[in-house]
């Protein structure tokens, strides 16, 4: 378990270095060990995305910061007037969704293309299911919406409260949601089927609202808090 001086909101890997965002604007590069903090604008850092021989990183200013290998910045786009929550790479296209409810699509050199208004409620997070062909959406509802090409094909009532994260595992397996209600609960993907609940009263896990996941492999991930922590979890199979 890694600790941090505040809320930890954003979580990615980067060459051998573990990243952590913060509500602070700080960003924790980990190697085993912290090497460095680097401080950003104080706003808070949402989500991180490696592409390529970069890092883009996403703020609640609605900015988006490119940097380069040597995690030096290089520039800063604005992408919205509201809060940026997700980054995520589809078919060459880079794609930001925010409280808005909107989805900014931009190409790889972070041209803008157009937007999608895919539901009207505050977006979260986002996730494209290769197996499956769909894409899911979360947010502030608690809902967990899955859509492909013609609309809507499923929605669930997935937490009672925000859902702040969706992460498929690398096999696309299984879906994992991280919550305001300070639970991650693990999916079946198609059809969505809740599988199990990890929090703390189960798993000792985290006492506030999380933040974020990061899958290792089929069945061990991270995730992030507002209680400061980061924790690795390994999920047994049956």
């Amino acid at each position: 378990m890694a600790q941090c001086s505040s809320a930890v909101y954003a979580l990615a890997k980067f060459n051998q270095y573990l990243l952590a965002g913060c509500s602070k604007g700080q960003l924790y590069v980990y190697d085993g060990a912290l090497v460095k903090c680097i401080q950003m604008v104080a706003s808070p850092i949402f989500d991180i995305l490696a592409f390529k021989d970069q890092l883009l990183i996403v703020q609640g200013n609605g900015t988006c910061t490119v940097f380069n290998s040597a995690l030096e910045p290089i520039k800063t786009i604005v992408v919205s007037d509201k809060p940026l929550r997700k980054i995520m790479l589809h078919q060459d296209q880079i794609h930001f969704c925010g409280s808005k409810g909107l989805v900014y699509q931009f190409d790889e050199y972070l041209n803008p293309i157009g937007t999608l208004s895919i539901i009207d409620t505050t977006l979260f997070t986002m996730a494209y299911d290769p197996l499956h062909q769909a894409a899911f959406v979360a947010g502030k509802s608690g809902q967990l919406m899955r859509f492909n090409h013609e609309g809507m094909i499923e929605k669930v009532q997935a937490h009672n409260a925000t859902i702040h994260d969706i992460a498929f595992s690398e096999d696309a397996q299984l879906l994992a949601s991280a919550s305001m209600d300070k639970s991650i609960r693990l999916w079946q993907p198609s059809p969505l089927k809740l599988l199990k609940v990890v929090n703390y009263d189960k798993q000792k896990a985290h006492q506030n609202s999380v933040n974020k996941i990061l899958w290792f492999e089929k069945n061990n991930f991270i995730s992030c808090s507002d209680d400061h922590t980061i924790q690795w979890f390994q999920i047994q199979e049956s």
